[in-house]
């Protein structure tokens, strides 16, 4: 057992202790170590005191350390009591305690064994053994990790030998008679059970002698207790070196990370931010280093901050929670930081804190701000076209509704003059009233269709099409006027039958006719159109028809052609390229509303002309793999067959415009079978109907009382199934986007717009009374 009387083992231990303890990082941990050596040295007796760390592979050397000079001496160090004249007694007591000399205080710094390298070397007679030469061990010294070669105290020296090291795993001091320069003592240092390392102890007279009594007495246990308070610190300095690599490393990407790190104390204050909170701001972080978390942010937004950090530090949340928080730079200005955090926790799972990261999205917020900005601007504009283009429409509906009024009258009765006999000039008269009507008609149409397209009001039913019936229908339509010009038309030769293409059955016929009358206008005398289709691929080659992607249509003129400047004019409203050389009347709207058209229908138009030769206009519809849609007959449920009686030659015409009135007469007095009875107003020609159970009903639209929509809707509603079948015609002006498809579907047998064709009428009415 120890000798608790002897106080200069006891003091020993207590300043190891106090100093083993006591260091808190790595570096002060080496410190305490070195003055421990130096204390279990003087303790002992020698001169020079070292550290050899036990190496985990003896197989591996190491080199020795350079021999650096002296250090010179430090303040503020542990002090051990030596003995007056500096160097230990030649003899030992037995009870272990220096006998000469007066104790004084000096520094550790000053102790003997401070100087780093190898021991001095002993003057002439001063050992026992003599001094061996100088060895080179397989395995050199293995100073602490982390720690220079060659520091004093600690792994300085050369190393030890097997032999040495399996001595001291006895746990008992040993003389070293193979250390450079001399014989030395060495005492174990251990943890945990394991010789980790050895205090080899030089200069000491008559090593074997002080090694016997450190055997012997409590002053040897003294040592090895000393070792081993040494050898748990060596461990520790392993944890605390890990540990404290582990922070360096985590508080280097902490400085190089480009976002905002901060942590804030319990009580509110700020602890640490990173050097990014100064790139952001141009604020030191020393100066909010201990102020509170608050002070940098915005006054408008410090609720919010607050409100944000309380809920993202309560007990069970994962701080996941981002909002956006205005802080302020240097200069007072606001930067805009996205902030996300949680709270800070020890190892036992208390709060102890807060951290959180802040990414400055002030430029992001800024061009999120200007998107807003350009997007409103943008909506209000589209508003703005949305309701011109709105406005524009009902504008040119309401006039295309009034215009067609007059017009219905004015080539209504110019049709019925056709058949009268009439002078020559008389006659020209009349023609020259039916072709400005029919232009004036024209202009009404395609003014009409722009205005849809434009609005989104175009109502189109794309389907499945049979391309060749339409050609040859739109070549049978156009061979008047091509005659009466002196043209050819030349259809296909080459075309394949049966193509099939997507769209809408009645708009492509417009199309067709457009271009038609278009080559027809604007050829030359005795000229040639020319129209062709084949299945094509994306580039409008001809393919085989299952290759096929687009149906392709040209219509080819022998005309004047288009100069070359001038084709992306073609398809642009009002011009009217050619007007100038020919003389032809027209509006310059039919080309772009063929554009429009065919884009409408997912199909795409080019052209392609040689000034003086002539021009080609290309239609690729997009080819249909299927055959055309099965045709949609409208039956009203529960109608028949009406078997003639009394009232079969019977006309009811509702309408309240005299001139219409009066046009329709003249038009069926040339069926002298028929009996017109008009009606002024929607409710007295429902009556009329329950009355006089007509053959066949003409309904204008715009009717007073009620309208022609809720008259259709009446009769085919009627409790007397013999009236629900009645036939009804519409016959309006009204031709806005989805009329006739509105009125057909209520249950319109057919629908004539304004201003009559009287051939169709005529047709019409033939068709429902006989």
């Amino acid at each position: 057992m120890t000798n608790l009387t002897d106080r200069t083992g006891v003091e020993l231990l207590v300043e190891v202790g106090a100093l083993l303890s006591a260091s808190p990082s790595v570096a002060a941990l080496d410190s305490a170590l070195e003055l421990s050596v130096v204390a279990v040295t003087a303790f002992v007796g020698g001169r020079r005191g070292e550290l050899v760390v036990r190496p985990t592979d003896p197989t591996t050397p190491f080199p020795l350390a350079d021999a650096p000079g002296a250090r010179p001496p430090e303040s503020g160090r542990p002090s051990v009591e030596l003995p007056e004249s500096g160097r230990p007694n030649a003899e030992l007591p037995e009870s272990g305690r220096p006998s000469a000399g007066r104790p004084v205080r000096v520094s550790l710094a000053d102790a003997p064994g401070l100087m780093p390298g190898l021991p001095p070397a002993p003057e002439p007679g001063g050992h026992a053994a003599p001094v061996p030469p100088a060895l080179t061990p397989a395995a050199g010294p293995a100073p602490l990790p982390g720690l220079p070669a060659g520091a004093p105290g600690i792994g300085a020296a050369p190393g030890l030998s097997d032999v040495q090291w399996q001595r001291l795993d006895e746990g008992r001091p040993i003389v070293d008679d193979t250390s450079l320069g001399g014989p030395a003592v060495l005492i174990p240092v251990s943890h945990g059970g394991l010789v980790t390392a050895a205090i080899r102890i030089g200069g000491v007279l008559n090593e074997n002698a002080v090694v016997e009594h450190l055997r012997g007495s409590d002053r040897g246990e003294i040592a090895v207790g000393a070792g081993s308070l040494i050898g748990a610190a060596i461990a520790r300095r392993a944890s605390l070196l890990t540990e404290e690599s582990a922070d360096q490393h985590a508080r280097t990407l902490l400085e190089q990370l480009g976002s905002v790190v901060v942590q804030i104390d319990t009580l509110g204050r700020i602890a640490y931010v990173n050097p990014a909170f100064t790139q952001f701001t141009g604020i030191p972080a020393a100066d909010v280093i201990g102020q509170g978390a608050m002070d940098g942010v915005h006054p408008d937004d410090r609720q919010v901050a607050a409100e944000h950090m309380a809920e993202t530090s309560r007990p069970g949340r994962p701080g996941s929670a981002v909002r956006d928080v205005r802080f302020r730079d240097r200069d007072g200005n606001p930067r805009w930081m996205e902030v996300q955090g949680g709270p800070l926790l020890d190892a036992s799972g208390n709060a102890v804190g807060f951290a959180g990261t802040l990414h400055d999205v002030t430029e992001r917020r800024q061009e999120t701000l200007n998107a807003n900005v350009a997007r409103d601007r943008a909506e209000q504009a589209r508003d703005r076209a949305e309701r011109s283009n709105r406005a524009k429409g009902e504008f040119l509906s309401r006039m295309s509704h009034e215009l067609r009024t007059p017009l219905n009258a004015i080539l209504g009765f110019a049709q019925l003059l056709e058949s009268a006999e009439l002078s020559p000039i008389d006659a020209d008269n009349l023609g020259q009233i039916l072709r400005a009507g029919r232009h004036l008609l024209a202009v009404l149409n395609d003014a009409l269709d722009v205005a849809r397209i434009e609005t989104g009001r175009l109502s189109l039913s794309v389907e499945s099409v049979h391309v060749e019936p339409l050609v040859e229908e739109a070549l049978t339509l156009m061979r008047p006027a091509a005659e009466e010009a002196a043209l050819t038309l030349e259809r296909p030769t080459l075309a394949t039958t049966g193509m099939v293409a997507r769209a809408d059955r009645q708009r492509l016929r417009q199309v067709l006719l457009n271009l038609l009358s278009n080559a027809v206008k604007y050829n030359r005398p005795g000229g040639r159109v020319t129209v062709d289709f084949h299945p094509a691929d994306d580039q409008g080659s001809r393919v085989a028809p299952q290759a096929a992607n687009w149906l392709r249509i040209t219509v080819t003129d022998t005309g004047l052609g288009i100069p070359a400047d001038r084709l992306d004019d073609v398809f642009v409203p009002f011009e009217r390229l050619g007007a100038e050389r020919t003389g032809v009347e027209g509006t310059g709207l039919g080309l772009s509303l063929v554009k429009s058209l065919l884009e409408a229908m997912g199909a795409r138009i080019g052209v392609s002309s040689v000034a003086g030769f002539g021009s080609t206009f290309q239609i690729d519809l997009p080819a249909s793999a299927t055959g055309p849609d099965d045709a949609v007959e409208l039956i009203v449920a529960g109608t028949a067959p009406v078997s003639p009686d009394v009232s079969t030659s019977t006309v009811l015409y509702v309408e309240d415009n005299p001139a219409n009135v009066t046009l329709v007469q003249r038009v069926l007095s040339k069926r002298e079978q028929l009996n017109l009875v008009v009606a002024p107003d929607g409710p007295s020609g429902l009556r009329l109907l329950e009355e006089l159970r007509p053959a066949l009903v003409l309904l204008d639209v715009h009717l007073p009382g009620l309208s022609g929509d809720e008259l259709l809707a009446a009769v085919r509603h009627h409790a007397d199934p013999v009236l629900r079948r009645t036939p009804i015609v519409v016959v309006t002006a009204d031709v806005s986007g989805g009329a006739e498809q509105r009125l057909r579907g209520a249950g319109a047998d057919a629908f004539l717009a304004k201003p009559i064709d009287v051939m169709a009428l005529l047709a019409e009415v033939d068709l429902h009374v006989r």
